[in-house]
């Protein structure tokens, strides 16, 4: 029985891309329990239900779409199914193809939240370091109201999809934090006010203290906002 005086909703984590940056935000969720909220007990912290879903490749531009989306609306109603109050996806590209209406239930969006916290923060422009992907479907151009958004230019952006494969991969080499390093410093060059890792597989390779801009979290964010709606202090 909790002794907690919170009573948690149930937090659903569609994972599996990638699975290290799931369990990542698993770790994060329950780091801001502890850390913000002085979660102790077991009964301190939420209810979680995990679904690691392996998808096909959705880093290239060839894949089955409506398949894809398939297989993502039926993992969501499996968390609806098992409790979830709400869903978290840790994947920035993934929002490509989600529909959370086919669940009826309300599906964190990792770039909303993002780009909330970019106005929050007062930054004006932002470069990008994502997937190709999430750059060319223009996912973060979408809801950046008020806000520039900066992509990368086509060779840099090949390499900062290799990154991502790597850290994928399990390879966190110096060079590709070297490399993240200075996408930041080129950014802050151009006039950004702040860098977002627009893919949750690169906060497992660097963080703020690495970067030269101001760097937007994408996997924290989510993370803190699933807290906030599991404790019931947002909507």
């Amino acid at each position: 029985m909790k002794t907690n005086s919170v009573l948690w909703k149930p937090i659903g984590i569609l994972g599996g891309m990638g699975p290290e940056a799931t369990a990542e935000l698993y770790k994060r969720i329950v780091n801001v329990c502890q850390f913000k909220y002085g979660a102790i007990k077991d009964s301190d912290f939420p209810e979680m239900f995990i679904y690691n879903l392996p998808l096909p490749d959705i880093l290239g531009d060839e894949e089955d779409r409506d398949a894809i989306r398939e297989l993502i609306n039926a993992a969501l109603r499996k968390l609806k199914g098992a409790g979830s109050d709400f869903i978290a996806v840790p994947c920035n590209t993934a929002f490509d193809y989600i529909d959370s209406s086919s669940t009826k239930l309300p599906v964190v969006n990792i770039i909303e939240e993002a780009l909330r916290e970019c106005k929050r923060l007062g930054v004006k422009t932002a470069g990008l370091i994502s997937t190709g992907r999430t750059a060319r479907r223009g996912l973060y151009s979408a809801f950046a109201s008020g806000i520039e958004i900066r992509v990368l230019s086509e060779q840099p952006q090949e390499r900062a999809d290799n990154v991502i494969l790597n850290v994928l991969a399990g390879r966190k080499v110096i060079e590709d934090r070297e490399y993240l390093k200075a996408l930041s410093t080129q950014f802050a060059k151009e006039g950004c006010d702040a860098v977002i890792l627009g893919c949750t597989e690169l906060p497992l390779l660097v963080s703020q203290e690495d970067m030269e801009l101001r760097t937007i979290d994408t996997l924290q964010v989510l993370a803190e906002r699933c807290v906030l709606k599991s404790r019931g202090d947002i909507s």
